[in-house]
């Protein structure tokens, strides 16, 4: 008898109740995996609803600095003049004029109001390449522009030269450029420099691209700070280099989208032509976009830049994406959101009655 209950208490388990355990287990983590992943997305959107308001707040901090709102985007040439008067002998100096390239977008313009002054600082603005002058500067990621919701964090665009971000300025309901002729995009014989300031480079959003770096007065906008748009989610770009699958150029411009720096559409920019996360394309320069609609990166190319481009706010947010408005509070808007809503949100002089 003795020897018996100790065979029974040293006895192991049988494969069968292993066999339950396991199954046991394996349906408990099942039912607790949606809710950890639910708990670190709501974490990633804690986090990138506080960095769209930093960079709300960032461009509030320029507009108090300045008294007007920074450029959505600058591109143009700035002009300097040295020298002139005369040597130590009396000879006449001619003055040297010089001409560089202005590119690149507000979130250039706000850096100081993010804490980066450093970088602001080095930034040489009489560059000839502009921001490609600039490359050891716009190859820096920062955390404020990055959602960690999706993974740009680390990416880069042309083999290390440009970063990824996730936020971009709205160019108002329709297109970058809607009344525009495309002179001013396509370098065709009629392309001028100094037009970029002109009536049909006008939008009806907050941002635009322009000349110089200031934008509009707050006064300006009738809307009401609190009901027009500003700042909304891009996802970054998939591929790093090679050609847009729909360009003709076969150079390494790989996807351009949420890239920081730069100036044309879906880099750092969008508008509310199409609703968050839609399904239709960004009309976007077709040699900057790459078709990737199961990352939720639809193309619709466009063979030029500029007059008409669009992109969409995107993020990987479950149903939505965050959006900054002027006076600076942040509102989550889903997918479905009524588009006549949604366009009459990015106007800053429209007169609309806002009812979703």
């Amino acid at each position: 008898m003795r020897r018996q209950l100790l065979n029974r208490l040293h006895r192991g388990f049988t494969l069968v109740e292993l066999l339950v355990v396991i199954a046991i287990i394996g349906i408990l983590i099942a039912l607790l995996l949606p809710a950890v992943q639910a708990a670190r997305e709501a974490a990633r959107r804690t986090q990138c609803v506080n960095n769209i308001r930093q960079n709300g707040l960032a461009v509030l901090n320029f507009e108090d600095t300045f008294g007007q709102l920074p450029a959505g985007a600058t591109y143009g040439r700035k002009t300097s003049t040295t020298g002139g008067g005369t040597d130590r002998y009396g000879n006449p100096i001619s003055p040297t004029t010089m001409s560089a390239r202005t590119e690149y977008s507000l979130f250039l313009l706000i850096l100081p109001f993010i804490e980066a002054s450093p970088v602001y600082d080095q930034y040489n603005f009489l560059n000839e390449g502009g921001i490609y002058g600039n490359e050891d500067l716009a190859r820096l990621q920062f955390a404020s522009y990055v959602c960690p919701s999706n993974d740009a964090q680390g990416r880069t665009r042309g083999g290390n030269r440009f970063a990824r971000s996730n936020y971009a300025a709205s160019f108002g309901s329709r297109t970058q450029a809607p009344l525009s002729v495309n002179r001013h995009f396509n370098n065709d014989s009629s392309h001028s420099w100094e037009s970029y300031d002109a009536a049909d480079m006008e939008t009806d959003g907050v941002f635009r691209v322009q000349q110089g770096n200031g934008g509009r007065k707050l006064k300006t906008i009738t809307d009401g700070t609190s009901k027009t748009a500003m700042i909304s989610e891009l996802l970054a770009g998939q591929v790093d280099v090679g050609p847009s699958p729909g360009g003709n150029n076969p150079g390494d411009r790989g996807d351009a989208r949420g890239t920081w720096i730069h100036v044309w559409m879906g880099t750092a920019s969008y508008t509310h032509w199409l609703t968050p996360n839609s399904s239709s394309g960004d009309a976007m320069w077709q040699v900057m976009c790459v078709d990737m609609p199961e990352h939720g990166l639809p193309c619709d190319y466009q063979p030029k830049r500029g007059k008409d481009t669009h992109a969409a706010a995107r993020s990987d947010h479950p149903g939505g994406v965050n959006v900054a408005f002027v006076d600076g509070h942040v509102r989550f808007f889903g997918d479905t959101v009524d588009r006549p809503f949604w366009r009459a949100l990015s106007t800053y002089q429209g007169g609309e009655a806002l009812s979703e």
